[in-house]
């Protein structure tokens, strides 16, 4: 049993911690709450724009730099924004999502997920993803709030620091009149990436690196049961959600060798809840669509050019949904199937 010696010192250490927080949340990093320095700082283009959005891309980076909301508007005649963020968790998902949905007329939620989604485990990770989260907040409450939620008090400290750095960072782009508006005001919170990698795979390449991977099959028990919640909440309100695989590179897709199990826990989950799901890694056309010379930033994400015809894409199979027609003929069966055709396109076959 702890001595009273310990519990008080374990009580002024746990005061100090709250204290430091307290000051540094509400002072030393006012810059860079205040000040859009950072990419992905949209909290002032979605407060102003608050009330006007029906549809919501939510999303981690695939999804992020993906989905164009303006190709979606422009193709459906929606209202729609992307609150996706480069490694967003699925906490951070659902906090953000609440959140819109409660200040919008949303009726339609673009569910972005991948190979990773449901089972990545944020404590392996690291607290990455929630230092974004936490500067695209809007309210001192919520920062504190999101700040004891999410981060593990053995990141405190590590937090912290990375804020002060982000905070004088913004103080000097502030200094030197380098800060610029949000591209969020004109993208709807998509955030282009413009220089594509060339993924170009040769026969050699294919032959070194076909199914020497794999991806972690394994849910995570937290990420279940925020995606439940998630769903739930967004089911009670009577919004349609549809859970959407955005295309990955002919490198990546055809390094792994199980991506069709944690696929088909997506596809499980969405007859489950009644849901619409499409993997557009099995569209039949993917080839010529997302070209491998000129449509991704990496064997993960696409650039600007290939995330316009992704969405336009995308916007196609809601529409024909949306008329009831059946989609199913614009995709292959199986991972099998589809990659019979990349690997024969690849051999000149």
């Amino acid at each position: 049993m702890p001595s009273s010696k310990q519990v008080r010192k374990a009580i002024g250490m746990s005061l100090a911690v709250l204290l430091c927080v307290l000051i540094v949340l509400s002072g030393e990093v006012h810059l860079y709450f205040t000040h859009t320095a950072y990419y992905y700082q949209d909290a002032e283009v979605r407060r102003s724009m608050a009330g006007s959005f029906d549809t919501l891309i939510c999303g981690a980076s695939q999804g992020y730099e993906g989905i164009m909301p303006t190709v979606l508007d422009e193709e459906l005649g929606t209202s729609s924004y992307n609150i996706s963020c480069s490694m967003m968790t699925m906490q951070g998902r659902y906090d953000l999502l609440q959140k819109e949905l409660s200040r919008n007329p949303v009726d339609t939620v673009i569910f972005e997920v991948s190979y990773n989604t449901i089972t990545r485990n944020r404590k392996e990770e690291g607290p990455e993803g929630d230092i974004y989260q936490l500067g695209r907040l809007d309210s001192y409450a919520e920062r504190i709030s999101f700040f004891f939620s999410s981060f593990y008090p053995s990141e405190y400290g590590d937090v912290l620091l990375d804020l002060v750095d982000r905070s004088k960072r913004s103080w000097h782009l502030m200094k030197n009149g380098a800060i610029e508006e949000p591209v969020q005001w004109e993208t709807k919170g998509y955030v282009p990436n413009e220089i594509p990698t060339d993924m170009t795979l040769t026969v050699e390449k294919l032959d070194t690196i076909y199914h020497t991977s794999s991806v972690r099959e394994t849910p995570d028990p937290e990420n279940v049961e925020i995606f439940h919640q998630m769903m739930e909440l967004m089911q009670e309100r009577g919004i349609r959600v549809i859970l959407v695989a955005t295309p990955l590179s002919e490198e990546f897709l055809l390094t792994q060798s199980n991506l069709p199990s944690i696929m088909d826990w997506y596809r499980q989950q969405a007859d489950s809840y009644g849901c619409e799901f499409y993997d557009f890694n099995l569209q039949k056309d993917y080839t010529s669509l997302y070209p491998a010379e000129t449509a991704f930033l990496n064997t993960t994400h696409l650039v600007e050019s290939g995330a316009e015809t992704f969405s336009r894409q995308l916007a196609r199979v809601i529409r024909m949904a949306e008329a009831g027609e059946d989609v199913s003929g614009l995709f292959y069966g199986s991972y099998a199937e589809a990659e019979e055709h990349m690997i024969a396109q690849i051999r000149g076959e």
